[in-house]
């Protein structure tokens, strides 16, 4: 494994010290793939848990997938909204937020964990629960985010990649990062 990331060297940030810091040791690897990509201080803001979400304790890394579709679905929803009554610079946002939430979720599936199938058989799926329920077993919930959640990804990357080419947006987060293959096979399927 990467020394980088054993180490945590740029990862975590100063913390208040009344906050416990869980670390997720055998997800370093999915770490160590997604920092090739992105630097330390980003790959901390969005793959670990904020203060309060998990009883006053980080947990890094952790992405909740299932909901990071559902609110994206709900973040162009909104930026149509916005577009509709030409209020462009909340629709501006909108987009803005939900092409975050997207490059959050395919860093998460497709670079750390290098595909949903990776995901769903690791330790890490045990909190999607949208489309499958809370109180599944491992396998049972593999199998559901094979088949449900699989829709539900692949739904939600397909509207926000119809909503992105439609407008020709060629200056977000993929843009930024130069990882805007990271869509293709999505859009392939539309």
């Amino acid at each position: 494994m990467n020394e980088k990331i054993d180490n945590l060297n740029g990862f975590i940030p100063d913390q208040d010290p009344g906050v416990r810091i869980e670390l997720r040791k055998e997800l370093f690897p999915v770490i160590e793939r997604i920092s090739r990509i992105i630097p330390p201080k980003l790959v901390w803001e969005l793959f670990s848990s904020k203060p309060g979400q998990i009883k006053r304790r980080i947990v890094f890394p952790r992405l909740r997938v299932d909901t990071v579709i559902l609110s994206t679905d709900d973040g162009i929803s909104l930026s149509k909204f916005y577009e509709k009554k030409e209020k462009w610079e909340k629709s501006a946002e909108w987009y803005k937020w939900s092409s975050q939430q997207v490059f959050k979720a395919l860093l998460w599936v497709e670079v750390g964990f290098q595909g949903l199938e990776n995901l769903a058989n690791s330790p890490a799926s045990k909190n999607w629960t949208s489309g499958i329920g809370n109180f599944v077993n491992a396998q049972e919930r593999a199998e559901g985010i094979m088949f449900k959640g699989k829709l539900m990804f692949n739904d939600c990357l397909r509207n926000f990649i119809e909503f992105r080419d439609q407008r020709e947006i060629d200056n977000d987060i993929f843009t930024q990062y130069k990882v805007e293959y990271l869509l293709d096979p999505y859009r392939q399927q539309n």
